[in-house]
């Protein structure tokens, strides 16, 4: 345990941004993504359906 906390020391130092730039982009990728995703799959979805139908 000795060893790991003096890297841990030095660890933390990188971990917190790493971890707080890693949380912010999963949170904003997943939430950012889902609501484009369903419009943009909605959208040709539709525009699709709708094509083969009027034809």
């Amino acid at each position: 345990e000795a060893p790991v906390a003096s890297t841990s020391g030095t660890s933390k130092t990188s971990e917190p941004p790493e971890t707080v730039n890693k949380k912010p982009e999963a949170s904003k990728s997943p939430e950012s993504i889902e609501p484009i995703s369903e419009v943009l799959d909605t959208s040709p979805k539709k525009t699709d359906f709708f094509k083969p139908i009027n034809e």
